[in-house]
């Protein structure tokens, strides 16, 4: 996007807005995807598929993240694989929040996002509990 496409854009949503300061905009500089395996990760077949769905949902390799410390009540190991994320940013963020609004659009019970998400920094998070909404995946 040149120069003059993002000052356009900027300058009609002052218009729309009455927004005086440019740091009223808001922006989106990154997305985190995390994927919790738990004690599943055990299984190699399991991770694997994980890392494969994450990766398809992204259009990124996922990192894998490994248990910093040994917990002997929830049986994890010190360099036990425990979770999977994918930090977007730049086109990829509105590449995949494309994919995500349209997936939720076809979601029969979806009301919308919950307010009460964000936290005193303007981040929002929510959960989704079943990958298979993307239209990616095919059952």
């Amino acid at each position: 996007m040149s120069f003059n496409n993002k000052f356009i854009k900027v300058c009609n949503y002052f218009l729309l807005f009455k927004k005086y300061n440019i740091m009223e905009i808001p922006r989106i500089n990154k997305i985190v995807l995390n994927m919790s395996l738990g004690y599943k990760a055990l299984n190699k077949k399991y991770l694997n598929s994980c890392y494969e769905e994450l990766k398809e949902i992204s259009k990124q390799k996922p990192l894998i993240l490994k248990a910093k410390k040994s917990i002997s009540e929830f049986g994890i190991k010190k360099n036990f694989p425990i979770s999977l994320k994918v930090t977007l940013r730049n086109k990829r963020i509105y590449c995949f929040l494309n994919d995500l609004l349209d997936s939720l659009s076809n979601i029969k019970d979806f009301e919308g996002f919950c307010i009460s998400s964000f936290d005193y920094f303007g981040n929002y998070n929510f959960g989704i509990k079943d990958h298979t909404i993307f239209p990616i995946f095919f059952f």
